[in-house]
């Protein structure tokens, strides 16, 4: 059971990074028009993503998710203050040079904590289905 429901969420993580591959790509020709319209399309997108995962968390009857919700809470709120800080500090500057230095960084470190993320749930993942296997007997 595990090793199905893991696979679906990897095979989402795939379509989404083939996505993202792509859309990079075709943005060499966007327009600035263009591209803010694809950053206002994903932001919408995104909060969407991330109130449906609150409230699956905040439903579920699984012993874990209290906890799981708490860290969720934890990871949004500190990207949020991470992001606004950032902007203050660093993104909102006159220096086209220094912005446009500031954003890249930025875009390169977020890619390599979701690069990170990825080895983690990889290993949660094994994890998972290590205990599935130690305990045949049980499942979900």
């Amino acid at each position: 059971m595990a090793q199905e429901i893991l696979s679906v969420k990897l095979s989402e993580f795939d379509r989404l990074f083939t996505r993202m591959h792509d859309l990079l790509q075709k943005s060499e020709s966007f327009t600035p028009e263009r591209i803010r319209a694809e950053i206002l399309a994903l932001s919408e997108e995104s909060a969407r993503k991330e109130l449906l995962l609150h409230n699956s968390l905040k439903r579920s009857k699984a012993a874990a998710s209290g906890t799981l919700l708490n860290g969720f809470n934890l990871v949004e709120d500190t990207l949020r203050q991470v992001s606004n800080t950032l902007e203050e500090k660093f993104l909102s500057d006159s220096d086209e040079e220094n912005n446009l230095e500031a954003r890249l960084l930025l875009s390169e470190y977020v890619l390599d904590f979701i690069m990170l993320a990825a080895s983690r749930g990889l290993i949660f993942s094994l994890e998972a289905l290590e205990e599935e296997r130690s305990h045949p007997a049980q499942t979900l």
